[in-house]
Formats: C-alpha cells, sequence, structure tokens
C-alpha cells in the first residue's frame, strides 16, 4: 500500500487558485478536531417491511476526508484521486470546491471508536456543505478492491423473532463518495468552539428512507448460508455477493453518500 503522502505538499495545489484570486496572501484558516461519533447506532430503526433493526458493529476504512464549499450533493463512482493530479484544475472537484482535507488513513469501528479524536483537519475559512472520502480496503495489507471496505453487524426483529445478521462489501480500488451532508460556517475561531463528528447513517438524513430498506430477512435467513438458524451472513468474497439482489441493493446504499454525515458539534475536551 503507498504511504500517505504529508499534508502540505498535497494542499498546496489545493489552496493555489484561491490564493490566486483576489485573495489575501495569507487566507483565513482554521484546524477544524474530527472525531468519530456512534451515536446513530444507539437507537434501533423500522425498515419499510416493519423490521427493527440493531447495528451492534460498523466498521470503515477511509483516506482523505476532504471539505467543500457550494456544489451540488451527488455522488460519482469511478477512480478519481481526490487530492492528487486528477483535478478539472486544483481546487475544484464535481462535488464543489474543495477548500480543507484531513489526509490519511482512518479505521472506524463504531461503536467502539466513540468519541475518538481522528485528526485535525485544516479548512480555509468558509460555509461548508459537504465532505468526501475514498474507500478503503479495511485490512491495509490487502490489494485495493479486494478486501472488505464495511463490515456491518447487528440485528433484524420483527413479530417476536429475531435474525442476526454479518454482511461485509467491497469497494472498487480508488472508489470516491462524494457529497456526504457537512453543513458548517467554519473560521478559526468557530473551530476553538466546534467540531466535526463523523458518522454512518441508518436512515437518510435528507430523504425518508433506511439503509436496511427491501431486505427481508427471515427470507435472507436461509438464503445467505444456507441455514435458516437464526443468524444470516454474506461476505463479499462469496459467490452469492455478485448476483444477490438485496445484497447489491445493500451494497450501492453503502457506497453512496446518503447514509453519512459529518455534524458541526460543540467541541468535547480531548481526553
Amino acid at each position: 500500500m503507498r504511504p500517505l503522502a504529508p499534508l502540505a505538499p498535497l494542499l498546496a495545489p489545493l489552496l493555489a487558485p484561491l490564493l490566486a484570486c483576489d485573495a489575501p496572501a495569507e487566507a483565513p484558516r482554521a484546524q477544524v478536531l474530527v472525531r468519530a461519533d456512534a451515536s446513530p447506532l444507539a437507537a434501533a430503526v423500522t425498515t419499510d417491511l416493519g423490521y427493527e433493526v440493531r447495528l451492534t458493529r460498523a466498521q470503515l476504512a477511509l483516506r482523505d476526508l476532504s471539505f467543500t464549499v457550494a456544489g451540488e450533493l451527488h455522488a460519482r463512482g469511478g477512480g478519481w484521486g481526490l487530492l492528487g493530479a486528477a483535478w478539472a484544475h486544483p481546487g475544484h472537484y464535481e462535488g464543489g470546491e474543495v477548500t480543507g482535507a484531513l489526509v490519511g488513513r482512518i479505521l472506524l469501528d463504531l461503536p467502539a471508536d466513540e468519541g475518538r479524536a481522528l485528526g485535525e483537519a485544516t479548512l480555509l475559512s468558509g460555509a461548508y456543505t459537504a465532505v468526501n472520502f475514498i474507500f478503503e480496503p479495511l485490512d491495509p495489507d490487502a490489494p485495493e478492491g479486494a478486501a472488505p471496505a464495511l463490515l456491518l453487524e447487528g440485528a433484524a426483529a420483527r413479530e417476536g423473532r429475531e435474525v442476526r445478521f454479518e454482511v461485509s462489501v467491497t469497494a472498487p480500488a480508488g472508489r470516491v463518495l462524494v457529497g456526504a451532508p457537512f453543513e458548517a460556517s467554519v473560521t478559526a475561531a468557530s473551530a476553538r468552539a466546534m467540531e466535526a463528528r463523523l458518522r454512518i447513517e441508518l436512515s437518510n438524513p435528507l430523504a425518508a428512507g433506511c439503509l436496511f430498506d427491501g431486505l427481508d430477512f427471515f427470507a435472507l435467513d436461509a438464503a445467505w448460508d444456507g441455514a435458516e438458524d437464526g443468524a444470516a451472513r454474506l461476505d463479499a468474497s462469496s459467490p452469492r455477493a455478485l448476483t444477490d439482489e438485496p445484497y447489491l441493493a445493500l451494497r450501492r446504499a453503502l457506497l453512496s453518500h446518503s447514509f453519512y454525515r459529518v455534524t458541526w458539534a460543540p467541541r468535547a475536551p480531548l481526553e
């Protein structure tokens, strides 16, 4: 796996056009603390099929969290590098203008990582609308695209019956997630009092809908692993993962911006 690049050389081309276009010689910047937020996992969600679903574990690996101002909130697949050479022009991305970044690999293991500081992002002052990131394999030594980027464990209950489930999802190498909501007015002063909290949502914060809508867990109990035993398991490496439509629908949801969010909240004391 390639070594992580230093932050300064990556931010230099990103910030250059902002400093050149009628901007002061030294644009106002803020150091924003980014934390893991497991609060959405604390409560169960009810799906369109009436299942009450609760996650007991959610793992996600990502790289290069970037912060954008303006632009539309929509996802686009492909192998674009957010902070590399594949820009339309430096500082611009289809999801908006990138004016901040936390560069490096981040591994979330929720709820165990609740409140864990993930690092400090450098942002230009401005009104932010979204964040982007690149999916990474959970196993850092695995070839890109060959190992899961996400792992979910939980239970779904309905009519007095419960099915425990485990599911892992791979992402294409270099897969970029664009446009997860992040609404904040960031300045150096506000960053001293506030922090950014990265979270996985179980319900779509922008529209009605649940991450697990359309999944009939009673049917998946036997279908995913061949045994009707109250446990549904499907690993991304299974041949069934290539054709199982419920699994593919869940995978599409997990690779879209709809179920990720960064909130702007009062800064908690560092431990």
